[in-house]
């Protein structure tokens, strides 16, 4: 009976459980001799959480609706992206708002020009709209000069929401600070990536020795970092729609083979495989932020985020895996607890898929 409640809290929490929506959004500035370009990419989401858009309440935001909202959209904008030149505030003399889809999936993309002169020596751009998304909520910032060099980058959120730069020197201390912003990012990624969690989990529950725990979690790590660095940097490409749904199925398949396989000696094969899948799922993070659109800025950025999330996955499993092997000590346990959290884990990756499938 204890089985079976189990077995439906855990599926209870799956539903509550987001994979992992961390809230990204990003912010590209070109600066040049007479203005400063900036582009700003959100997820429908995040500008609903903003201004209210879907006007019927169908979940869905048509044609009609964004163009209804647009004006709204525009001076909410104009108010909510703040530039300074050494001080001075620049008004935007242009706003432009459109729905864009790319290989990040949906966006709503807003365009803005401001004046600038070609004496300026501070920079400085505020982004009041972060503290009104939810807690969390990341907002990527490049800044590129008139020959396409990267000048500086920053992770900003609802606590830090301005993005300041001198223009007379080089900006090189704060290259560390958003090695770590990124670096503590993967960390968070990992800690509230629940699928992955799960996969992993699911991999190791069967109670195996130290080495062959070792070999898994090295394969899974070595092959989502291949997959990650590829598509970041765009040689990869796959649709959410698709990679989504496939990392629900490995956690049911790997559940499934956890009940009906009793040799699992070359399970670090298996791993690799599905570790590819789910790399591409990491890099949803730094596509959604569009790091791969410099490739000489992006290294450092998909160092420090891969970094990260190594970080909270080994910080996890030096949690869990002396429990998963302290229960093979214990083998009249291990006979219940091992098949029923296999079939919770066979559970909860059929709920994701369905839900992913549905929603996609």
């Amino acid at each position: 009976m204890w089985t079976l409640r189990m077995l439906l809290l855990l599926v209870s929490l799956a539903a509550r459980l987001s994979a992992h929506d961390p809230g990204l959004s990003s912010a590209t500035l070109w600066l040049q001799q007479d203005r400063l370009k900036a582009t700003l990419t959100f997820a429908p989401a995040d500008i609903e959480a903003l201004l209210p858009m879907d006007l019927n309440g169908d979940g869905q935001v048509n044609e009609s609706e964004f163009e209804e909202t647009r004006a709204v959209l525009e001076r909410f904008v104009r108010e909510g992206v703040q530039v300074s030149l050494d001080g001075e505030a620049v008004t935007p003399s242009e706003v432009c708002i459109e729905r864009t889809q790319d290989n990040r999936g949906r966006n709503i993309e807003i365009r803005l020009r401001f004046p600038t002169k070609a004496d300026a020596t501070q920079l400085s751009l505020r982004n009041v709209l972060l503290p009104d998304l939810p807690r969390g909520h990341r907002h990527y910032v490049l800044l590129f000069d008139e020959g396409v060099k990267l000048v500086r980058e920053a992770l900003l959120d609802r606590t830090n929401n301005t993005f300041e730069v001198s223009l007379a020197g080089p900006e090189g201390a704060e290259s560390s600070r958003s090695f770590g912003d990124f670096f503590a990012l993967g960390v968070e990624h990992i800690l509230t990536g629940y699928d992955h969690l799960l996969f992993l989990f699911g991999l190791l529950v069967v109670g195996m020795s130290f080495v062959s725990a070792a070999k898994i979690i090295t394969s899974f790590t070595i092959a989502h970092s291949i997959t990650l660095a590829l598509a970041t940097f765009h040689l990869v490409r796959l649709s959410p729609a698709v990679v989504e749904p496939l990392i629900a199925l490995s956690i049911a398949y790997v559940g499934l083979e956890n009940i009906v396989r009793s040799n699992l000696d070359r399970r670090w094969l298996l791993t690799f495989v599905f570790g590819l899948i789910h790399g591409l799922g990491f890099a949803s993070v730094l596509r959604e932020m569009d790091v791969g659109a410099n490739t000489a800025g992006a290294l450092q950025p998909l160092v420090a985020f891969n970094l990260g999330v190594e970080t909270g996955q080994i910080g996890i499993a030096a949690i869990t895996l002396p429990l998963i092997l302290g229960l093979g000590r214990r083998p009249r346990l291990a006979l219940y607890v091992r098949p029923a959290t296999s079939v919770a884990v066979i559970a909860m990756g059929v709920y994701w898929l369905l839900e992913r499938v549905a929603w996609s």
